[in-house]
């Protein structure tokens, strides 16, 4: 019985809203703390949780404490640091000329400060595409090994608009779907990016689920995030360029109240990045 065993039979125990909400957010939490229940749960009921989200905790951990699951520690993640190689000459006299770059772009961050310029930011949903594809092989990783897709064949297929996924069954491909997330998590993509439709049986009765990559910032959206900018301040300037909005204001103090707040909006539908803050 492993870790995300217990959590699967939670959400079949307790099919709310209220609690596919706080397990998908313990999932997130587990992907931050590389599996360790304590720290997670720690995490969570630091916040407020959906009605019935505490009582559900306490019972996943009075089960991982008598599995002896709740305290694993698997330490740093190794595919989040490359091994260390030694440079050559060539390239620490490269690493030494972009210091110097570095030093220049600050001095003039420091002078444009000073003379009064403004602050500027944007935000928007791009992702990682390599992340996502680690993402991916992880998961097609998992699944080959563990007892419960034995025999399922299941796969991920990326295509132009996202990933299929395909299984022994819909509730086998729901449960691929979770190991995605899962994955993705561990690697710093937020869940929101999954747009998940609805599973669907096809030919000898397998499952499949279309996901959909939830990039791009919509007319609609673009409205509401403007709102939620200018409720922090309406001094700010907030420009809809495409798919990203650009956020000037005369202080780096208040452009930090903004992204802190859009952070914070669990309920904005996209993943948001920010990006060419000066």
């Amino acid at each position: 019985m492993t870790l995300y065993d217990l959590i699967a039979d939670l959400r079949r125990k307790y099919p709310t809203p209220g609690a596919t909400e706080t397990l998908d957010a313990l999932v997130a939490e587990l992907g931050r703390t590389r599996d360790h229940l304590k720290q997670a749960t720690a995490n969570l009921q630091a916040k407020a949780l959906p009605p019935g989200g505490k009582p559900m905790l306490d019972e996943l951990m009075q089960r991982a404490r008598e599995a002896s699951i709740d305290d694993l520690d698997y330490g740093p993640d190794p595919y989040d640091k490359p091994p260390t190689e030694p440079l050559d000459q060539g390239t620490a006299g490269i690493g030494a000329a972009l210091a110097i770059s570095a030093l220049a772009t600050m001095a003039l961050a420091v002078v444009a400060v000073i003379v009064g310029l403004n602050a500027i930011f944007s935000a928007g949903t791009e992702f990682d595409a390599a992340e996502l594809t680690n993402a991916l092989d992880q998961a097609r990783r998992e699944v080959s090994t563990r007892f419960d897709f034995k025999d399922t064949q299941t796969s991920y297929d990326r295509n132009d608009s996202g990933v299929l996924i395909d299984s022994a069954s819909e509730e086998r491909a729901r449960a691929a779907l979770q190991v995605l997330r899962e994955k993705a998590a561990r690697r710093q993509i937020s869940p929101k990016l999954f747009k998940a439709g609805d599973p669907k049986t096809v030919g000898k009765g397998r499952g499949q689920i279309e996901v959909a990559l939830n990039a791009g910032i919509t007319d609609d959206i673009a409205r509401d995030l403007r709102k939620r900018i200018q409720n922090v301040s309406a001094k700010l300037q907030v420009r809809i360029q495409g798919d990203q909005l650009r956020v000037v204001s005369k202080d780096k103090d208040t452009l930090q109240l903004v992204i802190k707040a859009l952070r914070e909006a669990e309920d904005i539908p996209v993943p948001l990045q920010f990006t060419n803050y000066r």
